[in-house]
């Protein structure tokens, strides 16, 4: 039976909703009134409602509301299901057309508010009975969230999504260390060094800790907030213990809520990081975390408990009371269909996108996520509104929408096509070929900047949260990783000018990072390279013309320490950068700084002056206005010599050297260096050798002359 409906509720059509948006209201200050007798009016007034408190406003009263919404239309856009890529990552692939014929695949529906200057955005929830008209003909595809994240339904669900990913998406099977191949999972992985044993499917006994020695199994990893609650942890003093039973009652609720999907699975082994590794033991937590990435890709699948924000919460949240479900007429174009209905509700929270519900969940803000889901094939995503699944071939929602993969994930996409080319003799390769090789480091840094923007709660822990996912790279692409950047491997043939030429731009891309925040340097990274990102803590970005600039260095190399076997190169191993360029010192008595947060001359810079200071290859690029707190360098005439980016957002007292890396062009004309600014570690009279340096930040100097009268020497920065 339908529901109470204004005219305007009553005219909906869902061919309307999906192609240019159906015209509700004419007046949107009308819809507290109606709400008094619609029951769908009311259900956007409780929108917007809701939208005002999750925006971290107070209540506002009716009346007040009435004076901000503008009295225009109210449009509703209905939102359809991304169809999965059936040729999965690793492969290119094309979204459909919205407005194509066939199924409209309904999902959700958000009306527009308009409000001042801006509009506000209701999310709906829009659903079918199984069996309706509506879902047999795939013109409405979501479903009705459920009401308990632990139900049978709900593990109905995620079985349904499991089986249908194993069975049934190849890309899902891809590995970053073979893009090129679809790996089998009919032969089981061998598991981590230990896992947690929660006994055979339907039984009772309490989980222990189970010392693999090479058994071969499927397993669920976990992926979670330790938070500020203490958990359980296994020590020296208790593995004995926990590798003869551990109490359920002294696991956190996360890790109980793990052990029951994990058995709802039909799996006996989870991967818990603080039961599974010593955590008193540093040899044992530098083993065994240099194996994390292996770990969550070797996983059948990955639970994360998204939206916990400490061992607290656990997987299951509660979940408040379903919003009232308003019943409203099936009608595709006009007319409606006998005795058949959709059903639309509010969301019980504000939703945006899957995505970036993820990325603002509590867990989505941890480092060490960034390679846990990146690797995992597959993951169940538990937030407090509803379940998300994500795979490398499509993202579902507990309410039936789904979207495209995570950006994150599309890096599979850039690793294959650069081991493709890369295998291909370098005469065969033509320009295109190149700028796909070069596209993989770009959509690195874009990597590394999604990274260094997560916390994590040791400092000391940034080499090693990204090291499992930059090895298994390392593999695919077969180069060498060190210190945060990929550089090439030993040749095996002879090198053309045109390889030498775009691996300098590989390597100089890396190398032009800044501080997006302010960066600092702990004496716990003083073991990275200065000119390293992994040296500092805090978001870095990367400097966008560097993509296209023209390598003027020369013989860069990035040059490691050999240790011992037993040690991790990867973590702990001495490297420097050694290259030939043109360094130039920067005479401070005739040039003056001016820091962009402070404004030239104490006074807000105006854009032309702003542009004065920038190559236009900044801003065509848009990279211009993202470095944080620049200084601005001119001579004491007023002419604008470039900027710089200081790692540590302060001037530094020490001589400024500079070193040129790269140049930008525009139609064929100079438009300026990008250059480091270093520090000199000895006078020259007391080193032997190449001069050594340690890097300050990075930037631009705009004049073409600036480095005539300075030869091409070798330095090295440490």
């Amino acid at each position: 039976m339908a529901s109470e409906l204004c005219t305007a509720c009553a005219g909906i059509s869902l061919s309307a909703l999906c192609h240019d948006g159906y015209q509700h209201l004419p007046n949107a200050q009308a819809i507290f009134e109606s709400a008094l007798t619609c029951e769908l009016c009311n259900v956007i007034r409780l929108g917007i409602h809701q939208n005002i408190v999750e925006e971290g406003e107070a209540p506002k009263r009716e009346e007040n509301l009435l004076h901000q919404i503008n009295p225009e239309p109210i449009v509703l856009y209905g939102f359809s299901s991304e169809p999965p890529l059936e040729s999965g990552v690793g492969l290119d692939n094309t979204s459909t057309n919205p407005k194509s014929t066939g199924p409209l695949k309904l999902v959700r529906v958000d009306a527009h508010i308009p409000i001042g200057d801006d509009v506000d955005i209701i999310n709906l929830s829009v659903f079918a009975a199984p069996g309706s008209a509506a879902r047999q003909s795939q013109n409405v595809l979501g479903r009705a969230l459920l009401h308990d994240a632990a139900s049978p339904e709900a593990f109905g669900l995620i079985g349904d999504w499991f089986q249908t990913c194993l069975t049934g998406h190849a890309a899902c099977r891809v590995l970053f260390s073979s893009p090129g191949n679809s790996a089998s999972e009919d032969v089981s992985p061998l598991l981590p060094t230990r896992v947690l044993d929660v006994g055979p499917p339907g039984g009772s006994q309490e989980p222990r800790l189970y010392v693999s020695n090479g058994t071969r199994a499927s397993y669920v990893a976990l992926s979670h907030c330790w938070g500020k609650h203490q958990i359980l942890t296994t020590r020296t003093d208790n593995i004995q213990e926990h590798c003869r039973t551990i109490s359920s009652s002294s696991l956190s609720k996360t890790f109980q809520d793990a052990v029951i999907i994990t058995q709802r699975l039909g799996l006996r082994y989870v991967w818990i990081d603080s039961l599974c590794i010593v955590q008193d033991d540093a040899e044992d937590w530098r083993r065994e975390s240099v194996k994390m990435g292996r770990i969550y890709q070797d996983a059948a699948i990955t639970i994360a408990a998204t939206g916990a924000k400490d061992g607290t919460v656990g997987c299951f949240i509660p979940r408040p009371l379903p919003p009232k479900q308003v019943a409203l007429p099936y009608r595709v174009n006009e007319g409606p269909t006998p005795d058949e209905y959709i059903y639309i509700t509010l969301f019980p929270n504000r939703e945006v996108t899957s995505l970036e519900s993820l990325e603002a969940a509590p867990l989505g803000g941890r480092a060490w996520i960034t390679q846990e889901w990146m690797l995992s094939r597959r993951t169940i995503h538990y937030t407090p509104a509803r379940m998300i699944w994500t795979c490398r071939t499509v993202l579902e929602c507990e309410d039936g929408g789904s979207e495209a993969q995570m950006d994150e994930q599309m890096l599979l996409v850039s690793v294959k096509r650069y081991k493709d080319n890369k295998g291909k003799p370098q005469g065969e390769l033509v320009p295109s070929d190149w700028e796909d090789m070069v596209g993989f480091f770009a959509d690195w840094c874009e990597l590394v900047s999604t990274y260094t923007s997560r916390d994590l709660t040791y400092e000391s822990d940034k080499p090693a949260a990204i090291i499992g996912l930059a090895r298994e790279i390392e593999q695919g692409i077969g180069e060498v990783y060190s210190a945060g950047i990929y550089y090439p491997s030993p040749p095996t043939g002879e090198t053309t000018d045109e390889l030498m030429t775009v691996q300098h731009r590989f390597l100089l891309l890396q190398l032009s990072w800044f501080g997006k925040s302010g960066l600092t340097r702990p004496p716990v990274l003083q073991k990275q390279p200065s000119w390293s990102w992994l040296s500092t803590t805090g978001a870095v970005r990367f400097h966008a013309p560097s993509q296209t600039a023209k390598p003027l260095a020369r013989s860069i190399q990035i040059v490691e320490q050999k240790l011992s076997a037993a040690a991790d190169s990867q973590l702990s191993a001495p490297v420097h950068l050694s290259l030939e360029a043109r360094v130039k010192i920067l005479d401070t008595a005739n040039c003056r700084f001016t820091a962009s947060f402070i404004g030239l001359h104490t006074k807000p810079p105006s854009v032309v002056q702003i542009f004065n200071f920038h190559s236009r290859s900044t801003f065509t690029t848009r990279a211009a206005n993202i470095p944080y707190k620049l200084f601005y360098i001119e001579d004491l005439d007023s002419n604008a010599l470039g900027w710089v980016s200081f790692d540590l957002c302060v001037l530094p007292g020490v001589d400024l050297h500079i070193v040129r890396l790269s140049s930008n062009h525009i139609d064929g004309t100079f438009d300026g260096f990008n250059v480091m600014f270093l520090a000199a570690c000895d006078s020259k009279a007391d080193q032997q050798g190449p001069r050594k340096f340690t890097r300050l930040g990075m930037g631009e100097i705009l004049s073409s002359e600036w480095y005539d009268a300075v030869e091409l020497e070798e330095i090295v920065v440490l």
